[in-house]
């Protein structure tokens, strides 16, 4: 799982990005939600903020990982950050199917098994 979240090598597939997207949301949302139950002041929104910018590094090593899969490089989620264009990546990112076997960022991960993964 820490490769998954704290590393850009490699590639992942359309349905573990799906999942770890929906499962790092959850995570972030669901403590940034506590803590401000806790703490309903200044401090308390202050933390959340945090939470929410610690999740921008394994959210960046998905979508780099999933542009990987597409054969493109990881700069390639900077187009996620114009308003307008950002569709396009995002579209991409989300329903377009991996280069079919190994590519110059690593194996297929849909010929893998969860063992070599």
């Amino acid at each position: 799982m820490k490769e998954m979240f704290f590393s850009y090598d490699g590639r992942i597939n359309r349905a573990k990005f799906f999942g770890y997207n929906i499962l790092l949301s959850a995570v972030s949302g669901i403590i940034s939600f506590i803590i401000n139950s806790l703490i309903q002041n200044s401090v308390g929104l202050m933390l959340s903020g945090i939470v929410g910018v610690a999740s921008l590094y394994p959210m960046a090593c998905l979508y780099i990982k999933r542009s990987h899969d597409l054969n493109k490089s990881g700069s390639f989620i900077l187009l996620c950050l114009i308003p307008l264009v950002n569709l396009y990546p995002s579209i991409v990112l989300t329903f377009v199917k991996g280069t079919d076997g190994p590519n110059q960022y690593g194996e297929d991960p849909l010929s893998l098994t969860d063992t070599q993964y």
